[in-house]
């Protein structure tokens, strides 16, 4: 019992050895886990604090060429030079990177914000990158030892490089103002961009660097890092070179470092960051060995634990498994990139066989990767021959220094014309294993957009109607053609100039707060305005203004669109003055017909009246009228009294000059102009048969009436031409969802199909001169047309009354509810 007692703890000791040993080997591979994991999280910090570095440096230098180009609507060249050098000092106020700005006109400069430096002769001969196409790039200078260049001087060799950093970079670039070319420096406040590094650098004590992009160092956080070296490029800052990052372990002077490279995307700059490799793990040697104890301790005093330990072991096993497949899976993920990229990519060795090609390429060719790999690149069968002998030509001649950027005419897989962005540049250089990199970008689209550009601003400049483009303070930048001819103003004289230029002072200050108020608050105007020419004569426009916002929802830009309408307003105005005569001659005529028809209401009280007189006068002479036969003579006489009396109610009421829409009853209105003319339909046994529903309409009572009146006189006219025993006036009236219907007809005979058309016309009529004017049906199509908004029409039709057979024209007036 004793030797198996003896044995199971022999068992036990040695399993617990073993099992200690097991564990001591894994806290040791943990341990070396962590310090991967350590140095993966420094090598991650490095990157992040690069490319935020990089990113922000690359977001100031946006903001200073932004505001390079908006110099020109800051300054104005004949304002005085103090002036414009103050308007330079005080725009500093807004970007604390800038520390000057000078503009030189031919390598002098005459205006800055640093009235010291004006005179002085800059040249632009250390400015970085030297122009190929274009001098309008923005352009970095060698770093200049001093505050400004008054008191500063460049540095062109090492001897010239101090101990100390004080210094300022310079930056270059063209620029337009008032129309001529100037160049424009700024100074750039180092200590500013250092106060950035310092940010980044305070807790994981990195080493920062700023160089342009041929490696000379422009400022360093750290001292030994002298201004103005050129370093040697390493592998991993070439590596950087070659995708705009790289971050990695190096060794730099003997030293090895954790180093991170970033170029910012849009000018030449280097952000290196350079962390001590031993200090970056000092914190984790420290954890490590207080790990190592504790575990320890943590085994001999809780062996029944062992278990749960090896499972930890087990599981951080398996977490390094998982990096290694993360690392597999990388890998794959970058050979992906390559192959799925929508840009078309292929590996060229130095004799210019291709030794890989992207899945892009393939398609582009419709090759096949067999078809492709091994055979030269210019006979992959979508160039050109120009092209074919200038690819041969360029990839044979064994030049190591390749890097171009171009288009070129290609043909793509349907055999069709198009037209490739094309870069190839040179890897391993300095080896004799060199390649190239031909990276293609099919911009067929692109190139027919900006075909589709330049077509419409030939539209912009051939269109009738003037265009004016201004900045959000109403200076304009852009004009058209027809602008030029309606204005009287060149586009070189007026660029530049405010709309205030083109004001004529006719409107008053509501009109002009009416119209910013709409802008403001609808981003939109349109309306009729009075503006100068260049001659000060005054035209009319009909102008649409539209607000064009920015990202920030503020205004950018307005867009004028305007035409020409003084002429159309002069014609408006004889168009007015001609129905002007129009109504005064049809109020004449209806005045000429009142009085006919007053003439025949009162013929024949007037003579019962003159009767009854005459009789009681007669009666009176001869003594032989009774007093009854006088009270009734009299009562006649007043009963005619009361009647005239009436009717000139009835005459004035509709001679009364009332232009109040109101409502009123249709069959109130009807039974008023029927009555007003009864005693002529009477003279000439003109019938009216009515059928009117008693309709409430809103409008102008006694100018409906004057078109009732109109409609039954020509058709009294008609019918007095016929030869009839019986005429007949038919007026009905009903509704619908939308309008009142009124149908005047009558059994006159159609309407000759030639002349139907034409009696709506001003002074048309078959009538003799003397008994007709031509304008009372014109008259009612335009009382019912724009008064009552309404219509008004004739047709020829057939009907029946009485089991008789009629013709006639039915005149019929619609009148929305």
């Amino acid at each position: 019992m004793r030797n198996i007692l003896t044995k199971d703890i022999n068992l036990i000791i040695f399993g617990s050895l073993i099992i200690l040993a097991v564990i001591i080997v894994g806290i040791v591979s943990s341990s070396e886990i962590l310090k991967k994991e350590t140095i993966n999280n420094q090598l991650t910090i490095s990157k992040l604090n690069g490319k935020f570095l990089a990113e922000n440096l690359n977001q100031n230098m946006q903001n200073v060429e932004l505001f390079i180009e908006n110099i020109r609507s800051l300054i104005n060249l004949k304002e005085p030079e103090n002036i414009i050098n103050n308007k330079l000092f005080n725009s500093l106020d807004r970007f604390p990177i800038i520390r000057s700005v000078n503009i030189l006109d031919k390598n002098k400069i005459i205006y800055s914000s640093n009235k010291l430096n004006i005179g002085l002769e800059i040249s632009d001969n250390d400015f970085f990158p030297k122009p190929l196409f274009s001098n309008n790039i923005l352009r970095v200078s060698t770093p200049w030892i001093g505050r400004d260049f008054i008191s500063g001087s460049t540095l062109l060799s090492k001897k010239d490089i101090p101990d100390y950093n004080l210094s300022f970079i310079p930056i270059l670039k063209n620029t337009y103002i008032n129309k001529r070319e100037f160049t424009v420096i700024i100074n750039l406040n180092t200590d500013f961009i250092l106060n950035r590094f310092k940010e980044r650098s305070a807790n994981n004590k990195f080493k920062i660097i700023l160089s342009r992009t041929d490696n000379q160092t422009l400022l360093s956080n750290y001292q030994n890092n002298k201004i103005g070296q050129i370093k040697q490029k390493s592998t991993l800052l070439k590596d950087a070179f070659e995708f705009d990052e790289a971050t990695g372990i190096e060794k730099i002077n003997g030293k090895k470092l954790i180093s991170t490279y970033n170029l910012t995307k849009d000018y030449p700059f280097i952000i290196s960051l350079h962390l001590n490799y031993k200090e970056s793990l000092s914190s984790w040697n420290e954890k490590s060995y207080k790990f190592f104890i504790i575990s320890i301790s943590i085994v001999v005093m809780c062996m029944l634990v062992v278990l749960i330990l090896i499972l930890i072991y087990k599981k951080e096993k398996e977490k390094e498994i998982s990096l290694h497949r993360q690392q597999l899976e990388d890998q794959e993920k970058f050979k992906r990139l390559f192959h799925d990229s929508h840009f078309m990519a292929a590996v060229i060795d130095k004799d210019g066989k291709i030794l890989d090609i992207n899945n892009s390429g393939l398609e582009f060719t419709k090759n096949t990767a067999k078809e492709t790999i091994g055979y030269p690149f210019w006979d992959i069968g979508c160039w050109r021959y120009e092209e074919q002998e200038y690819l041969k030509e360029l990839l044979t001649q064994g030049n190591t220094s390749v890097n171009i950027k171009q288009e070129i005419d290609a043909l793509d897989s349907s055999k069709k014309d198009a037209i490739l962005e094309i870069t190839i540049y040179t890897i391993n250089k300095n080896t004799k294993n060199y390649k190239y990199i031909a990276i293609g970008q099919d911009i067929t689209q692109r190139k027919e957009k900006e075909k589709k550009l330049l077509q419409s601003y030939t539209v912009f400049n051939n269109t009738r109607d003037g265009i004016m483009i201004t900045d959000k303070d109403t200076n304009i930048l852009d004009v058209n053609n027809a602008f030029e001819f309606i204005t009287g103003y060149s586009k070189k004289e007026i660029l530049g100039e405010n709309t205030r230029i083109l004001k004529s002072n006719l409107h008053d200050k509501e009109f002009y707060d009416n119209l910013w108020t709409s802008l403001k608050e609808n981003n939109y105007w349109e309306g009729e305005i009075i503006n100068y020419r260049k001659d000060k004569t005054f035209y009319t426009e009909w102008l649409t203004i539209n607000a064009i916002l920015g990202k920030d929802k503020e205004v950018v830009n307005y867009i004028g669109i305007f035409s020409d309408v003084t002429k159309e307003k002069e014609k408006e105005i004889l168009l007015k003055e001609k129905e002007s005569v129009i109504y005064q001659q049809s109020k004449m005529a209806s005045m000429g017909e009142m009085i006919e028809n007053i003439a025949h209401q009162w013929r024949q009280p007037l003579s019962v009246i003159s009767t009854a007189a005459t009789g009681i006068k007669v009666q009176k002479k001869f003594n032989s009228i009774s007093e009854e036969d006088e009270i009734q003579s009299l009562d006649l006489i007043n009963e005619s009294a009361q009647y005239l009396s009436a009717t000139i109610d009835d005459f004035r009421h509709f001679l009364r000059n009332d232009k109040e829409f109101k409502e009123f009853t249709l069959e109130d209105s009807l039974s008023s102009a029927i009555k007003l003319i009864s005693s002529k339909l009477k003279n000439r046994n003109i019938i009216i048969i009515k059928d009117i529903e008693d309709i409430e309409i809103f409008g102008l009572r006694n100018e409906f009436i004057q078109v009732i009146i109109n409609i039954i006189n020509n058709a009294k006219d008609a019918l007095e031409e016929t030869q009839l025993a019986n005429k007949y006036i038919f007026i009905n009236s009903y509704t619908n969802k939308k309008s009142v219907i009124v149908e005047i007809k009558n059994n006159g005979g159609k309407i000759p199909p030639k002349i139907i058309n034409r009696i709506f016309e001003p002074y048309f009529t078959t009538k003799h001169q003397s008994q007709g004017t031509g304008i009372g049906l014109y008259m009612s199509t335009e009382i019912i047309t724009k008064h009552m908004k309404g219509l008004l029409s004739v047709t020829n039709e057939e009907f029946t009354y009485n089991k008789e057979q009629f013709s006639g024209p039915c005149f019929k007036i619609e009148i929305p509810i």
